[in-house]
C-alpha cells in the first residue's frame, strides 16, 4: 500500500516544511491532492506528495525533486549518467533501467539544476 506523506513549498516564505497536523488533506480525482488549513500557517503553497522511493542516501523521493540518475544503456551497456525531474509517478521501465540515484535538488529551491 502506498504510503501518504507531504511537504510543502510556500512561495510566500520561499521555505519548504512538513506539513503539521493543522492540514486535511482532500483527494480531487485526476488532479491530485489538495489541502484544508485549519490554522492559516500554509498560505499559498504548493504539496509535493511522497512517490515511495527513496534515493540512495535513504531520503525520500516527492514530487518535483531533481535526481542525478545513473544508468545502464539496456543495448550497448555503457554507463552514462543524467539528470531528471520528478514530474509525478516514476514509471517502470525508467526504475528498471536506473542503478542508483540521488537527490540533488528541487524545482523550487534549485530551479538552476534542472
Amino acid at each position: 500500500m502506498k504510503e501518504l506523506k507531504f511537504k510543502l513549498w510556500c512561495q510566500e516564505k520561499q521555505t519548504m516544511s512538513t506539513p503539521s497536523r493543522s492540514l486535511s488533506f482532500h483527494r480531487i480525482p485526476k488532479y491530485g491532492y489538495t489541502f484544508v488549513d485549519i490554522n492559516g500557517e500554509y498560505h499559498n503553497c504548493i504539496v509535493r506528495q511522497y512517490l515511495n522511493y527513496t534515493d540512495s542516501k535513504g531520503e525520500d523521493v516527492y514530487e518535483g525533486d531533481i535526481l542525478l540518475v545513473n544508468r545502464r544503456n539496456a543495448i550497448s551497456g555503457n554507463k552514462y549518467t543524467e539528470t531528471i525531474k520528478v514530474d509525478g509517478e516514476l514509471s517502470q521501465d525508467i526504475i528498471t533501467m536506473i542503478e542508483s540515484f540521488e537527490i540533488i535538488g528541487n524545482i523550487y529551491q534549485n530551479p538552476n539544476l534542472i
